[in-house]
């Protein structure tokens, strides 16, 4: 589909200028082992990479799952499947419907090299011929100026349609208990209207909240979701709608905070992914620990025709998808900042 068959081995392309480096990968154009000098020889690397990325035991998983960590973008930004505990107010939308692959064809297969230089990389990855997206083109710029990556994502259309798009960012979470802190600022929370598998959750599903600091539990009560990790393994998902800013992660133990900026016309809300520990099945096993920031204009990660159609979050005013067209590609601009503190 792309000039070479997916392997498990991807082609690799190192980019460095004298305040980012990092290599990213022609599989779901992942940026992986990224690091952001913030002083003389004082190198941060904030983001999770999977114990089992690259083994061949895995060959057969899709390609974000293989190499799961880094940042990659996901059109559409959708997986789906059967639920449980379904809250009333969304019984009606969950219909168990699943998108194949999770997160579509830019996570998963393989792009193309189009241009590089040192410090940047130009990819491109063509969509099915039935596909309402063309293909997209994707640049990653480590900043000379500050301790940063420039990237785009260019959307060209075949035709008009709406679409679920998400970026995915994962910060490590192998770190002391509460020793993240995030910071966003947001006009609605929505707790994850379902049982996140495998019942380890932190938050009431379908509960809704104004502060990270003050969500509602499982358990009952209120919960400070903006200090993590917590000692117990941990699986669960919410959603920010119309973010009103940058999101900020502090690390504390290294005096690092990383800022995850985009445009959010484009992509007005988040998600918040804790995926730590909790998941057994293959390829987790246990092991992973990783923190989604996720830039997105879907509804949570639910199936693409969940997104798509009448939904709680879109009834709302909350848009759930991407409008694009062929009269013009959409061109989202983020950036992945880290700074002292």
């Amino acid at each position: 589909m792309n000039g070479h068959q997916a392997t498990s081995q991807p082609q690799r392309w190192s980019i460095a200028s004298s305040h980012a480096q990092a290599q990213i990968l022609s599989t779901g154009g992942m940026l992986s082992a990224a690091a952001f000098r913030l002083g003389e020889g004082r190198w941060i690397k904030p983001f999770a990479a999977a114990a089992w990325a690259g083994s061949l035991e895995m060959a057969d998983l899709p390609g974000h799952m293989r190499w799961l960590g880094g940042e990659f973008p996901c059109l559409p930004f959708a997986c789906g499947g059967p639920v449980r505990g379904v809250t009333p107010a969304w019984r009606t939308t969950l219909d168990g419907s699943v998108t194949q692959p999770n997160h579509g064809t830019a996570a998963n297969e393989e792009w193309s090299l189009v241009d590089r230089t040192a410090e940047a990389v130009e990819l491109r990855i063509d969509y099915p011929p039935e596909d309402s997206i063309a293909y997209l083109i994707r640049r990653v710029v480590a900043a000379r100026d500050a301790a940063a990556f420039n990237l785009s994502l260019e959307i060209h259309a075949r035709k008009k349609d709406r679409v679920p798009v998400g970026l995915h960012p994962i910060v490590s979470l192998d770190r002391p208990v509460g020793d993240i802190r995030l910071s966003a600022e947001f006009a609605a929370g929505f707790c994850y209207p379902a049982i996140v598998e495998p019942d380890r959750m932190l938050t009431k599903p379908g509960g809704r909240f104004s502060s990270l600091a003050s969500v509602p539990g499982r358990a009952g009560g209120r919960i400070d979701f903006s200090r993590l990790p917590v000692a117990e393994p941990t699986e669960d998902v919410v959603q920010l709608c119309n973010v009103r800013g940058p999101i900020s992660v502090d690390l504390v133990e290294d005096r690092a905070r990383l800022i995850v900026d985009w445009d959010r016309k484009i992509l007005p809300h988040a998600s918040i992914w804790v995926g730590d520990r909790a998941l057994q099945s293959r390829p987790w096993g246990g092991r992973f620990r990783g923190l989604g920031i996720e830039p997105i204009a879907s509804c949570f990660d639910f199936s693409d025709q969940v997104s798509r159609h009448d939904n709680p979050l879109n009834r709302e005013g909350f848009s759930t998808t991407v409008a694009v067209s062929p009269e013009a590609p959409v061109i989202l601009r983020y950036r992945l900042e880290m700074t002292p503190i």
